[in-house]
C-alpha cells in the first residue's frame, strides 16, 4: 500500500474529485489524508473523507488564511475535529514568502491551533515557508504541545534542521520536489533522517514529480515519491512502502484500517 499523507480534494469538480481518487486506488494509493487550508474547506475534507473508504481528514487552517482564526473558529475547528475521519490538525505554521503578510497574526494562529491539537490529543501538520528561525523559535518554545507527534510537510529544509525537529518529535513528509533536479539538498536530507520518521505526500494538485512536472498532480502520483525514498535509501520500494504505512499507523492512531 502507497500512502498519500497530504493531499487537497477541495477545490476540485466533483467529477475530478471522483476520477483522482479511483485512479489513486488503482494505482495501489490505500490512504490518502484530505487536508484543508481554511474554514471552508475545513469542513469540506470531513464530508469528503466520511463518504470514501481510505481517505482521512486534517481540518485547520493555513497561515494565509490565518485571519479566519478566531475563538469561534477555533470552537468550529474542535466540533470537526471530533470526526472520526478526523486525524489531524492542519494544514498550521507559518509562511513569509508572499508579501503582505501579518507575522504576529500568523504566529498567533499557529499556537492557538497547535494548542486546539493538544487539547484534541491530535498531531497536527505543519506549513512553513521562509520562516525557519521563527518556525523553531515556537516549536521549542511550546515543544510540550507537541506531545502527539507532528508532521512537516512538504520538507525542504536542511538537515540541521531535520535534527532539530526529529529531537521535538516530527515526522518529515516529502512531495515530488525531492525527484526535481534542482533539489539537491533533500536526498541527503533523506540519507540523514532514519527510515522510521519519513513520510510520502503528493500535496496534489501541486508540486507534480519528475517525470510529470507541469501537469496536475494527483494522489497515484506519490508512487514516484516514495520510489525516489527507496532509491535514497537503497532499499526495495515495497520496503519503503511498508515503513512509511508503519510511521503513519505509529503517528496517525485514529486510523484503524491499516
Amino acid at each position: 500500500m502507497f500512502i498519500d499523507t497530504h493531499c487537497h480534494f477541495s477545490g476540485r469538480s466533483e467529477q475530478n474529485k471522483e476520477r483522482v481518487y479511483n485512479e489513486a486506488l488503482k494505482s495501489g494509493v490505500g490512504l490518502m489524508i484530505d487536508t484543508a487550508f481554511d474554514m471552508k474547506s475545513s469542513k469540506e475534507v470531513i464530508e469528503f473523507s466520511t463518504s470514501h473508504e481510505g481517505v482521512y481528514a486534517a481540518v485547520g487552517v493555513h497561515p494565509d488564511a490565518c485571519k479566519e482564526i478566531t475563538p469561534e473558529n477555533i470552537k468550529v475547528l474542535k466540533k470537526l475535529s471530533e470526526n472520526k475521519k478526523c486525524v489531524l490538525i492542519g494544514e498550521i505554521g507559518l509562511d513569509y514568502h508572499y508579501e503582505p503578510y501579518d507575522k504576529e497574526l500568523q504566529k498567533k494562529a499557529f499556537i492557538s491551533q497547535m494548542e486546539l491539537a493538544d487539547e484534541v490529543n491530535l498531531p497536527f501538520t505543519v506549513h512553513s515557508r521562509d520562516c525557519t528561525a521563527d518556525l523553531i523559535k515556537i516549536l521549542t518554545e511550546n515543544k510540550k504541545l507537541i506531545k502527539n507527534g507532528a508532521i512537516m510537510h512538504c520538507y525542504s529544509g536542511s538537515a540541521e534542521t531535520a535534527e532539530i525537529l526529529l529531537n521535538l518529535g516530527f515526522y518529515m513528509s516529502f512531495s515530488g520536489t525531492l525527484t526535481f533536479k534542482n533539489a539537491r539538498n533533500l536526498p541527503e536530507v533523506v540519507k540523514f533522517l532514519p527510515m522510521e520518521r519519513i513520510l510520502s505526500e503528493t500535496d496534489s494538485p501541486y508540486l507534480s514529480p519528475v517525470p510529470l512536472r507541469g501537469t496536475e498532480n494527483e494522489s497515484k502520483n506519490v508512487l514516484y515519491v516514495t520510489r525516489k525514498i527507496a532509491e535514497i535509501k537503497n532499499i526495495d520500494v515495497g520496503k519503503a512502502a511498508d515503513i512509511i504505512k508503519s510511521n503513519v499507523k505509529t503517528l496517525l492512531k485514529k486510523i484503524d484500517t491499516i
